[in-house]
């Protein structure tokens, strides 16, 4: 199932970790939230029959069952080159899970506020999943995870005066994840072995990590036919797979627009962690390593996506769209119509795009993520930039939007006229320019 979990920030994550000098300063407070959200499958084969063309190179993708992150730190800064102020720090580092509904807030906030329907705290509840279209506590599952449904909680954390204009968080690289993915994989010339063509499905395996000298199995069939496990998973993968559990990793989130926290105003940030394609897996059946310096003769779970799938703005989120898509692509000078002129050099590509609204129901964030990054990467990235979320990558089209996407360095991209409010399992057919001078038909699937 595919997860989009959504986490409301402030000025000092955990009452409980701030420091003496630094709570003793704060004059203002400001309201944490976090929810999850999913999709029917996290299998990346889920595509519909119209675009059973494609065909995976050597990675598969999808949501995890179950994912767990670890913060060490979180701090606010004022401008690019100011100190940071440090609102949260746990050595251990404080896990964040991502389950099939809303996160039980209780895990990370000792004080909270259970918000009614109409956006109103009800005072005298207990209520870590939230509270229901009643205005009730949502119950846990029996599996003692919090249900989909209903209104959040809200916790309730002290500020420091002052405005800021970045977040920065130092995450464990170790997380914890639990879940399979499927791919239908590709015959050719450079391929590693017979075994991994085909329609393949991939599970975690506990002792398969890649926290060891001899990482993740030589074989992909290690990890065929067998139940998943939870495991250890490396959050950011670049040039290297780190032996190092404890190693840490800093991100470092602009804000579109500043927060100023007083003792009259308690403001409202949200970081956004989209999970749609963080679990990935490299079945080695074509020999192109996913990064240079990574190996190409062994197997294992993987995430490259990190960077591109994290969001923080100010203000609270609105409605979540999750669509699968899929491609008629060519390449070359593009035509007036943007559709490929010659049928014979078409090529399937598929992937998943989420979009989050504000509460105004103004589309915000635009995440891209291609399920094999070894297939052709036409359609990646998103509406981030060096100032923070780049509003101008949605331009209205009447009632839809053409929607803008930048890989950094590596290019930018278009796609045209998406209806973002389709019926849900509603399939449109539109247009766009991707990386690598691609374009063409361009089909999404409403899915969330």
């Amino acid at each position: 199932m595919t997860r989009l979990i959504a986490l409301f920030l402030a000025t000092c994550f955990l009452t409980l970790s701030c420091g003496e000098e630094e709570e003793e300063e704060a004059t203002g407070s400001i309201k944490i939230s976090m929810t999850t959200t999913g999709t029917p499958s996290s299998s990346s084969l889920n595509l519909l029959s119209t675009a059973a063309d494609f065909r995976n190179s050597s990675i598969a993708s999808g949501a995890p069952d179950s994912m767990t992150i670890y913060i060490q730190k979180i701090a606010l800064q004022q401008g690019s080159t100011g100190s940071p102020y440090t609102v949260f720090y746990d050595e251990a580092g404080k896990g964040i899970k991502v389950s099939s509904g809303k996160v039980d807030i209780s895990q990370l906030f000792t004080v909270y506020e259970c918000i009614g329907n109409d956006g109103i705290p009800v005072e005298g509840l207990e209520c870590p999943c939230g509270l229901d279209d009643d205005d009730a506590p949502v119950e846990y599952n029996e599996d003692g995870t919090c249900p989909g449904e209903g209104t959040d909680a809200v916790g309730i954390a002290p500020a420091s005066e002052g405005t800021y204009d970045y977040i920065a968080i130092d995450y464990y690289q170790r997380a914890k994840v639990t879940g399979c993915v499927t791919g239908n994989f590709s015959s050719t010339s450079d391929s590693g072995g017979a075994d991994t063509q085909g329609e393949r499905t991939y599970c975690t395996q506990e002792s398969l990590h890649t926290f060891q000298s001899t990482q993740g199995a030589a074989s992909a069939s290690e990890f065929e036919n067998v139940t998943a496990q939870e495991m250890n998973l490396q959050v950011s993968l670049g040039s290297d797979l780190t032996q190092d559990e404890t190693e840490t990793i800093s991100y470092k989130y602009p804000l579109s627009e500043s927060i100023t926290v007083s003792a009259d105003s308690s403001p409202t940030m949200t970081m956004v962690i989209d999970t749609n394609r963080m679990l990935r897996f490299y079945n080695q059946n074509v020999t192109q390593s996913i990064n240079p310096g990574v190996p190409s003769d062994r197997s294992f779970f993987f995430n490259t996506v990190f960077d591109y799938s994290v969001f923080a703005f100010v203000g609270s989120p609105g409605d979540i769209r999750g669509f699968q898509w899929w491609t008629d692509a060519c390449s070359g000078t593009v035509t007036a119509d943007r559709l490929c002129a010659d049928s014979g050099n078409v090529q399937t590509v598929a992937g998943w795009l989420t979009v989050v609204k504000d509460s105004s129901g103004t589309p915000l964030v635009a995440g891209f993520m291609p399920d094999d990054d070894n297939s052709w990467t036409i359609i990646k990235g998103s509406n981030k930039s060096a100032d923070g979320l780049d509003a101008d990558a949605f331009t209205a089209d009447g009632a839809n939007y053409n929607i803008g996407f930048s890989l950094g360095t590596d290019g930018a991209g278009t796609i045209y006229g998406a209806n973002l409010d389709a019926d849900l399992n509603s399939t449109q057919e539109i247009t766009f320019e991707g990386l690598q001078s691609s374009y063409g038909k361009l089909y999404l699937n409403r899915q969330l």
